[in-house]
């Protein structure tokens, strides 16, 4: 049977880091130099600025879905003690 705790980490770390490798990719540095902001036509800087947007907007979308999955799992988790106790009293009656 699969681990659901690991599974809940595993996909944690690989969110982020995906999330990690797209922000590096695909924003405008903040920090860029002003020949640099000069140079660069303003339809590639506000198509990067909204793509930004829209991978933020991913991004909390994940931690919510995240937020729901470790709700999920802790239920899983209480309802899987609750049916060991149970089971435990019911083989000690026996």
């Amino acid at each position: 049977m699969w681990n659901i705790k690991l599974i809940t980490k595993i996909f944690k770390v690989l969110c982020l880091i995906g999330l990690i490798l797209l922000l590096m990719n695909s924003c405008v540095v903040t920090a860029t130099s002003k020949e640099e902001l000069i140079n660069l036509d303003k339809s590639q800087y506000f198509s990067k600025t909204i793509d930004c947007v829209k991978l933020r907007a991913k991004y909390e979308k994940l931690l919510l879905e995240h937020e729901a999955l470790k709700t999920r799992h802790r239920l899983l988790q209480k309802l899987d003690l609750d049916k060991q106790r149970i089971i435990k009293q019911l083989s000690e009656r026996k």
